[in-house]
Formats: structure tokens, sequence, C-alpha cells
């Protein structure tokens, strides 16, 4: 089965399909009568109504679902919802030539200082007639002039947001526990903590300095960006490096000792390059 769909600006989007041929326009939501059909139609596409209810209470449920969802959208639309004040809500409806009130889909778009499409849904009547697909390429039109789609980005980011107290309680466990069994020459362990703690960020600092002296980076860009960029170099190992030591049953001994060192040096090594890199920050040597 074939769905073919094309769009002009400004045009009705007109969609194809094997089994017929069905012409919908997609518009703002403006009217009561709009955002109330919206509310029901969001109501019936994503409440679920047990088969074995009676026909009398299922019609009562879809009615309360669908009035909370009217008034959901609309307060939302017309900014008094208390938790969607800072935004700007759009409802986006698609209708048909032959009922232009009645919408047979509908989507929720916000938009603060991102746009974000919040739903989409699509009377189970006219599906898979490319009208999902079309809402989609509106909302996206609608969101270039508001700041653009952000999904990706803020999803990984609540994701990783509980990773950080995980990394800590491992880092908390490794510390515990001391150096461990294994018998590190001091040498190694001097040279390690040099290496690392010392030259590597003199290394880092000598970097961003001479980027920005060449101008390699971008012209006024914001001077805590070279900041850290400089406090990245002079931060500890990882210590992911220990869990993939324990893995892979190699050397997990020896990777503890060096980090339980390194990390303990941190606390004098850190704080003195911090203090010099806020110093290049006030003298104005990290500005582009």
């Amino acid at each position: 089965m074939t769905n073919r769909c094309r769009h002009t600006v400004g045009q009705p989007w007109t969609g194809s399909h094997v089994e017929g041929q069905v012409q919908f326009s997609i518009r703002q939501a403006s009217s009561p009568a709009e955002l109330r059909a919206a509310g029901y139609l969001r109501a019936h596409s994503f409440y679920h109504y047990p088969p074995d209810r009676s026909e009398y209470s299922a019609r009562m449920h879809r009615r309360m679902k669908g009035d909370a969802e009217w008034e959901s959208v609309t307060r939302k639309v017309n900014g008094t919802e208390p938790d969607y004040k800072v935004m700007h809500i759009l409802c986006l409806i698609a209708t048909v030539p032959d009922e232009p009130g009645c919408p047979v889909a509908a989507a929720e778009a916000q938009a603060q200082r991102r746009a974000y499409l919040s739903n989409i849904c699509v009377a189970a009547g006219a599906r898979r007639q490319g009208i999902a697909g079309a809402l989609m390429a509106e909302a996206e039109r609608v969101a270039a002039g508001l700041g653009g789609l952000h999904v990706l980005g803020e999803a990984l980011a609540m994701l990783g947001a509980p990773l950080i107290p995980c990394l800590f309680l491992v880092l908390g466990a490794n510390l515990a526990e001391g150096p461990g069994a294994a018998q590190v020459p001091p040498k190694f362990l001097l040279s390690m903590i040099a290496g690392k703690l010392l030259l590597h960020p003199l290394a880092g600092m000598a970097l961003v300095l001479g980027a920005l002296k060449l101008q390699l980076l971008p012209q006024g860009l914001d001077p805590l960006v070279p900041l850290v960029m400089m406090m990245v170099w002079a931060t500890p190992t990882a210590v992911l490096v220990h869990s993939l030591a324990t893995m892979l049953r190699n050397g997990e001994d020896q990777v503890s000792c060096y980090l339980f060192w390194q990390y303990l040096a941190s606390l004098a090594t850190l704080p003195a390059f911090m203090a010099l890199y806020l110093q290049l920050l006030q003298s104005g040597q990290l500005a582009s």
C-alpha cells in the first residue's frame, strides 16, 4: 500500500491514498468549538475504555475525559494554565472540506525558549491518509520560527541526570576501601600524579590560550567556555576507568590504588588551578 503527500506553504495539504483521495487543511485552532473538538479527539485517542463497561458508562467516561481535555487545552492556549503561563501553546488541527469545523487530527506544540511537539492524534477513521505526517511537517514549520524542536537533547539530559549521584556512590565506595592491596611503587604514583594533575592542566591551559590567541575559537565566545575547557584538563581520571578494569578483570587493584591517591592529591591541585584560571578570567585573557 502506497501513500503520497505533498504540501505548498500557505495552501491546504492534499494526501492521496490507493483506496481514494482525501483533502484536508491544517490551521491553528482558535474558536471554542475547534478547541472542544480537539480536546474530545485527544480523549478518544489517548484513553482506553475497558470493554466490559456498559455503553452508557463508557459514553459518560468519554464525555468526562473529553470535557477535561477541552478545558485543559483551552487554558493552555489562552495562557491561564498556571504551569504553562511562561509558554506559548499552539493547537494545530486538520479538517476535511465536508466538515471544516470538525478536526480529524490535532497536534499540540508549546514554546518557551525552545519548541516542543507535545502530542499528536488522528481520528481512527482518518488514519493512514498522510494526515499525521502533514501535521508533523506543519508543526516543524511553525517551530522553526519559535526556536526549533529540541527532543533528543532534553531526553538525554533527563536520562543522564540520575547517573551523577550514581557516579558519586561509586567514587565513595572506591575511596572508602583505601588504596587497596596492590603494591604500587611510590615513584610510579608520583609520576602519575604529576603527569595527570600538574603537566596535563598546564598543557591544556597552553592549548586553550594558544587557540584564543590564534583566533581558532569563534569570535564573541563566552569567556566561561575557555574556562570550562581548561578545567576539564585539571580534573582527575574518571572513576569509570575502575569500572572498566573491573569488568575486564585487568588490574583493578592497581587502578583503584591510582584513583585513590589521585583523588586525594586533586584536593590540593584542583583548587590551585581553579584559582589560576579565575585569575586569567578576571584579567580578560579568556575573551575571544
